[in-house]
């Protein structure tokens, strides 16, 4: 399998979920309202704004962007984000196939990584998008959590699961930083409701081995100007 028939599969596989989405997202509410909260809480009202992997856009409206831009492998995806929130911009294309021209205030890429065909290439592609100054914000799931997502799923209580390459937390703070980002922020969080079973059943209302991975980074000053990294070591597919 090379990059783009990788692509092919994961565009599949998010059109046939595509018109379902909102519904999907609905039987995790708490989980996708704490990225919301998480992103606001990171990006101010009227940036402008780059999405990775934007879906049906609900992520990038809720930022509330000057100029939000969202783009998505999926066309279904995109058909539903631009009748849903025509304010904004969506482009049908890959990571890969994206041009940047270095004007984005931030990028967001939330549960998007897992998913692509060579992170580091992403990651270099991202980089070009922002401006000085400019972040990057990452949500990716604990691989420790793949067997419980898989199995969630089997039984329809989560999205429907795809080829996914699950990257550990210092995994990718380590590509930031051969990519040329430097972490402001790297945290661990299980995100469930605070009276939840599952938080009452530990004494300290975590479970340090389950959580999902947050980051944001920014281009280091060191970077500005450099090629794209080649000979760095990064996850991809085989």
């Amino acid at each position: 399998m090379d990059c783009a028939q990788h692509n092919a599969e994961i565009e599949r596989h998010f059109d046939s979920i595509a018109a379902d989405y909102p519904k999907l997202q609905g039987k995790n509410p708490y989980y996708h309202g704490f990225l919301e909260r998480w992103c606001r809480a990171l990006v101010p009202a009227g940036r402008r704004v780059l999405e990775v992997g934007c879906g049906r856009g609900e992520l990038l409206a809720a930022l509330e962007p000057r100029d939000g831009h969202g783009i998505d492998l999926a066309g279904a995806m995109i058909e539903h984000a631009r009748r849903d929130h025509p304010g904004l911009r969506f482009t049908r294309t890959s990571i890969e196939d994206f041009a940047p021209d270095g004007s984005y205030d931030a990028a967001v890429c939330v549960n998007t990584l897992d998913y692509t065909w060579d992170v580091g290439a992403v990651l270099d592609k991202i980089h070009a998008a922002l401006r000085d100054n400019g972040r990057l914000l990452i949500a990716t799931a604990n691989p420790l959590w793949s067997p419980i997502f898989n199995f969630a799923s089997k039984i329809g209580l989560r999205i429907p699961e795809s080829r996914r390459l699950y990257i550990t937390l210092l995994d990718l703070v380590n590509l930031l930083e051969l990519h040329g980002f430097e972490v402001a922020l790297e945290r661990m969080d299980l995100v469930l409701p605070s009276g939840s079973r599952a938080c009452r059943a530990s004494s300290t209302g975590r479970c340090r081995g389950l959580r999902s991975c947050a980051t944001w980074a920014r281009p280091s000053s060191s970077s500005r100007g450099r090629s794209p990294r080649s000979g760095a070591s990064t996850p991809s597919r085989s």
